[in-house]
């Protein structure tokens, strides 16, 4: 007992002597890892992308070859195509695919937290362990969300996505310049829709917006509150008369 004790009393020593942002090895690893992987998906992408986008000849030769690498015929023995088409089919789904869906699951596994997070960061508050209760979660995840709004914090979901349907585009799209362009053109339009419609990021106008709305609605709260107990001293006003 006396040393389990002993193992709380250090545990919360060092809870309130944490420096504000101080984050733990694994919180910056997680955090740095997300980072990489985010800004490292477009070229990544458009590289696996290539290996399985191959095309014929003009003329047709009845033969294809990789779009890339227009001297390497796909689906030889031995040859380019044919020794990394596995690892790009590894990378197609587990990182093309994966990481959305990653990010997909983390959000709806997490969503409490998200908020509760962003709504204290949009106050200016939970830079420290002791006012943040989802600390640590902030210290490792906080890359996915920390941009926008706490309604629309899944935002980065619709970015990857937009990246993704770009990359599509400039690499299985290339035999029509025309086609490419105009489904660039979709993509981007329907992602600037988007934007126009929701205002995802938080920025100061953003949050004196949000701050505004929560006072608002504690004074309705608080009026409605007053209302009913002066009703109810009426009531009991009356029952003494």
């Amino acid at each position: 007992f006396q040393l389990t004790k002993e193992a709380h009393d250090k545990k919360h020593h060092k809870v309130r002597t944490a420096k504000p942002g101080s984050r733990s090895f694994a919180a910056s690893l997680i955090s740095m890892f997300i980072t990489t992987v985010y800004f490292m998906y477009l070229s990544i992408s458009r590289a696996t992308m290539d290996v399985i986008n191959c095309q014929d000849t003009d003329p047709p030769s009845g033969k294809l070859y990789m779009a890339s690498q227009p001297l390497e015929e796909c689906g030889v023995a031995g040859g380019l195509q044919v020794r990394v088409l596995p690892a790009a089919l590894i990378f197609l789904v587990a990182y093309c695919i994966g990481f959305p869906l990653i990010i997909i699951l983390v959000f709806y596994k997490e969503k409490h937290q998200i908020l509760a997070d962003q709504l204290l960061r949009a106050h200016g508050r939970g830079m420290h362990p002791l006012s943040n209760p989802n600390y640590e979660f902030r210290q490792r995840y906080s890359r996915l969300y920390y941009q926008y709004k706490p309604t629309c914090y899944w935002w980065i979901v619709i970015i990857v996505l937009r990246k993704f349907a770009i990359c599509f585009a400039g690499v299985a799209l290339r035999s029509s310049a025309t086609f490419q362009l105009c489904f660039a053109l979709v993509v981007m339009f329907a992602a600037f829709v988007l934007q126009v419609i929701y205002h995802p990021f938080l920025g100061i106008k953003e949050r004196g917006h949000l701050l505004r709305k929560e006072n608002t609605t504690k004074m309705q709260y608080e009026a409605k509150r007053l209302r009913a107990m002066l009703v109810v001293q009426r009531l009991m006003d009356n029952d003494i008369n």
